[in-house]
Formats: C-alpha cells, sequence, structure tokens
C-alpha cells in the first residue's frame, strides 16, 4: 500500500517572495490613497473656477461635437444670461437656439438629450469643451486660469487645451512664505508612464503634454515639502451625437420685411442702470415673429407720462427687449394691442414683464389674450386667460391652436409691483394657406 501524498509546507522564501509581490501591487494604490487624506487637495480647480469662462470660448465652436444638445444640457443659467446679453436673441449655444428665456432654452436642450437616448456627465462634457480653445488664442478661458496661476498659492492643475489625442496640462506653482522656489512633485496616473511628468515644477507655470487616456482617470500631483496636492479628471472623449434635424427657417417670407436683423445695432437706450437692450429673434422653431414684420404696428390703451425715451408704444414691437424699450400704462385696466396688417396663422404668443429679471416689479397678474380678424368690437375670440395666482415676470410662452388673425391683443386688469409693463409683445406664426383663405 503506497502512502498518501503530503502537501509540502510553503517555505519562509516562498512566502517572502509572495508578499514581496502583493506589496509591489499595492504600493501605487496605497500611495495615492496616503496623498488624498494627508494632504489638502483642490480637486478640479481648473475646472469648477472656470467652468463659465470655458462655456464663454466654446459654445459657438462649428465642429460637430459643439453642436451636441446634450453640452448645452450643462449651460448655467447665469452662462446663459451672459451669453445672451453679448450676442442678442439669434445666438446659439452647443447648437440649441437661445430662444425666448433659459427656461425655453433648457427645455429643448433636455428634449433633444432625451431624443439623443444618451447624456453626459459634466465632467465629460467639460473634457469636450476643453478641445475647443486655441492655446494661441486670448479667451476668456485663458484669462481666467491666468488668474489662477497668479492668485492661487501652493500647486495647482489645469487643463489648457486639448484635441481629440493630447491634452494640454497646465501645473502651475506660487511659491508662498519660505516656499522653495522649485518643488520635487510625485505624480500618480496609473495609464502613463513615470517618464511623462518632470519630477521638478518650478515658480510659474509648467506644460505637459498627454495623450488622451483610454478611460477615465484623475492625474493626481503632490508636493509633500509644502504639504499640497491637487487633481484634474481625464476622460476620453465621448462619441458625438449629432443635432436631430430642424426644419429649416421659412423662406416664404423674406428677410428684408423683418425691422430688425442679426446686424442691426442696438438702439439708444435710456437705461438708468438697467441692462441695455437685447435683439428680438425674428425666427422662433420654424415660426415668424409676424410683429416685427414692417407691416405690423402698435397701439395701447394709454401710456405712462414723464418717461419720453423710455416705456413707449411703439416699443411694444420694436424688435428689443429690456426695460427701456418696454411698454407701461398711465390707467388700469389696460391693453397693448399689434396689428400684423394682414390675416396670419398665429401658433404662439410671447410676452414678459422684464427680459431680464432687473427691477422685478410691474407684473401682469390678472390678463387676457385676444384675438380678432377684423379688429372691430365683438370680433375677439380670447384664446388664453390667466388663473389664479398667475404671474408673469420675465418672457412667457403662450402656445395656442393655430387660429387665422390679424390683431392681438393683451388686456391687463391686475398687475404686482406698479403698472404692468410689457417687454415686447411676440406673435409667432406663418402665413395663411391659400386653400385657408
Amino acid at each position: 500500500m503506497s502512502k498518501k501524498t503530503q502537501p509540502m509546507p510553503l517555505s519562509i522564501a516562498c512566502l517572502l517572495q509572495i508578499a514581496g509581490s502583493f506589496a509591489v501591487r499595492m504600493k501605487s494604490l496605497l500611495w495615492l490613497v496616503f496623498i488624498v487624506t494627508s494632504f489638502p487637495f483642490h480637486a478640479l480647480a481648473g475646472v469648477d473656477d472656470c467652468k463659465s469662462a470655458l462655456v464663454l470660448s466654446t459654445y459657438a465652436r462649428t465642429e460637430d461635437r459643439f453642436h451636441d444638445a446634450r453640452m448645452a444640457t450643462h449651460v448655467s443659467e447665469s452662462e446663459y444670461s451672459d451669453i445672451r446679453r453679448k450676442a442678442g436673441g439669434s445666438a446659439v449655444i452647443y447648437g440649441v437656439p437661445v430662444g425666448a428665456n433659459y427656461s425655453d432654452f433648457n427645455q429643448r436642450a433636455n428634449a433633444r438629450e432625451n431624443s439623443s437616448g444618451s447624456s453626459l456627465t459634466n465632467t465629460e462634457a467639460i473634457n469636450v469643451m476643453w478641445t475647443g480653445i486655441d492655446q494661441t488664442s486670448q479667451t476668456a478661458y485663458a484669462d481666467c486660469l491666468a488668474t489662477l496661476a497668479a492668485t492661487l498659492p501652493g500647486i495647482h492643475l489645469s487643463v489648457k487645451s486639448a484635441s481629440a489625442t493630447d491634452v494640454v496640462i497646465l501645473a502651475h506653482y506660487v511659491p508662498v512664505g519660505s516656499n522653495p522656489s522649485s518643488l520635487h512633485v510625485k505624480w500618480s496616473a496609473f495609464e502613463y508612464s513615470k517618464t511623462a511628468f518632470p519630477d521638478e515644477i518650478p515658480a510659474g507655470q509648467t506644460l505637459i503634454l498627454l495623450k488622451r487616456p483610454s478611460k477615465s482617470l484623475q492625474l493626481v500631483v503632490n508636493a509633500s515639502a509644502i504639504g499640497s496636492s491637487d487633481g484634474v479628471e481625464i476622460n476620453p472623449l465621448p462619441l458625438v451625437v449629432l443635432p436631430t434635424p430642424v426644419p429649416p427657417p421659412p423662406v416664404d417670407i423674406p428677410e428684408s420685411r423683418f425691422r430688425v436683423h442679426a446686424d442691426t445695432p442696438p438702439p439708444p437706450c435710456d437705461s438708468a442702470g438697467s441692462p441695455l437692450p437685447a435683439r428680438v429673434p425674428t425666427h422662433l422653431r420654424g415660426l415668424y415673429n409676424l410683429a416685427l414684420l414692417d407691416t405690423a404696428s402698435a397701439s395701447a390703451s394709454s401710456i405712462i407720462p414723464g418717461y419720453p425715451a423710455r416705456h413707449q408704444i411703439r416699443f411694444l414691437n420694436d424688435g428689443w427687449f429690456n426695460n427701456c424699450r418696454s411698454w407701461i400704462p398711465q390707467t388700469m385696466p389696460a391693453w397693448a394691442q399689434v396689428d400684423l396688417g394682414d390675416n396670419y396663422l398665429i401658433s404662439l404668443i410671447i410676452f414678459g414683464s422684464e427680459y431680464q429679471q432687473f427691477y422685478r416689479d410691474r407684473r401682469p397678474t390678472n390678463f387676457a389674450i385676444d384675438l380678432s380678424k377684423s379688429g372691430s368690437p365683438g370680433s375677439w375670440t380670447t384664446v388664453y386667460q390667466s388663473g389664479p395666482g398667475e404671474i408673469v415676470s420675465d418672457m412667457r410662452e403662450f402656445p395656442i391652436s393655430p387660429n387665422i388673425a390679424r390683431f392681438v391683443r393683451v388686456t391687463i386688469t391686475d398687475s404686482q409691483g406698479g403698472a404692468p409693463r410689457i417687454d415686447e409683445l411676440q406673435v409667432y406664426g406663418k402665413p395663411v394657406p391659400s386653400a385657408a383663405k
């Protein structure tokens, strides 16, 4: 009978070999944990601090990746307002027209994103925005990074620019007090070779060119001599989702018939410190702003006295937003009206008290919208009646079933914060089809 073979005990040398292999594998991970838990960590400093400047520098780029509506969903209301103030009502932000207001813009951006069946994280969107930065040009983003580099003490990482294949990292070091003029640093970025990074970072700015990673990673730099570290997240570029085809603008009314155009300079404005005029769109989602046609004229029940350069009846449809180009009545109840000059098929009315919220007063609270083909008594049809507690502040859309009409009237019987103000009465529609005439 043969003896049963017994397992050989592991030798001390074998145990040491296994332990050593495990230690090597764990070294990098433990070092990163030590960095994150032991030193002040300013995560994504150059991203969060300069994100608005990054949007401002890239929203109008013409490449396909900047017409991806998923990018537009990461535009904040303050960023939207800044772009609209500078570029006007005809601006397009990452492929999405600015629309009547931020709510309108955001709704359409989200609708397009939903139709694409995918979304971008904020970090992914920022990684795309970096590809729109030309590092040889002076942009709002470049100015922001320069300000950070000059003012933030310690060591910090930002992305200066990027392409589909490369990323330019900006390491900036600002010594304070007895800090050395040059820092010995250690890097953590598992996908890259150690030779990709400098061991020393001098005071000022250091540029590091890296290949885009194959997967999302956190690039971390640590300067133990001053107890400072920072990191930035880099991602592969997401696949581009092209926008859903949008119907071309209507062409049966020539552009020359509108009283404002993309190149029309802003008019004089008695602003009294309020926002300057912003251009009203001539088209919206395939519809004409009929109130801006050369045949359209405005009328009203009364006009507030004492403001010859503000709040005039003609400003109801002059093509410019904001307080100095608005209308305010003298007495209540009040009405404002636009005669389009001919019958049109109307689908949407937009008006508000104040396009860019500044005074936050004079808000209509009880009102009705009526249409008429002739403007004569008894010919009016109410297409919208406000409800209890309803308040109109910024631009508000009132979609209606298509109606053939020439006259559009808003009647206001109550308001909040003084006599009501209408900051542009917009009427959207199309010419009446021949078969309906």
